[in-house]
């Protein structure tokens, strides 16, 4: 559950240190997208705080993987499962409106949030990244099973490849 969020704090009371890397989830506000970089460079926080993205889903093997891309950096890639999240409810997705991404930036090193960005998603790719959720959702799930596969997954696609079986991606203007 998240609290309240502030630029230069740390992202949660007490916690001063995170795995560099990336992680995703859905809340009940909407996908969050979760950054933690060792010492982010100047120029790594203002292409996460303003500058364009790509980002994407890939639904293999009862996992989604997610895929992002910001400007001047390599893609990155996070598995996803709704089975780990806390427990959510769809709002209908009306023409013209889309989900409501929050990209959150954190040094991993100091555990200082150093960006809250927030990004509408398009009605196409909402409305696609719905259904692989809700598929996703009534699938059976095990924990073991799970981080097997995506060490299996791993173990034969890089992000790359990845990228060029996304189901979707969406462009998001800086």
């Amino acid at each position: 559950m998240l609290t309240k969020l502030e630029v230069g704090q740390l992202l949660q009371n007490g916690i001063t240190s995170y795995q560099e890397g990336i992680r995703f989830d859905f809340h009940q506000s909407g996908p969050i997208l979760y950054l933690y970089f060792s010492r982010p460079k100047e120029k790594e926080i203002e292409s996460i705080k303003s500058g364009k993205f790509d980002f994407g889903f890939y639904f293999k093997d009862e996992i989604i993987f997610i895929l992002a891309k910001f400007q001047g950096m390599p893609w990155m890639d996070a598995p996803y499962s709704v089975h780990q999240s806390q427990p959510f409810t769809f709002q209908d997705i009306q023409d013209g409106k889309g989900f409501g991404l929050t990209t959150l930036l954190t040094d991993a090193d100091t555990g200082i949030l150093k960006v809250i960005r927030y990004s509408g998603l398009s009605t196409i790719f909402s409305k696609r990244f719905k259904d692989a959720i809700d598929t996703q959702k009534n699938m059976p799930f095990d924990k073991e099973i799970y981080c097997k596969k995506i060490n299996a997954i791993y173990g034969n696609y890089k992000t790359k490849d990845l990228v060029t079986r996304a189901d979707a991606i969406d462009k998001i203007k800086g």
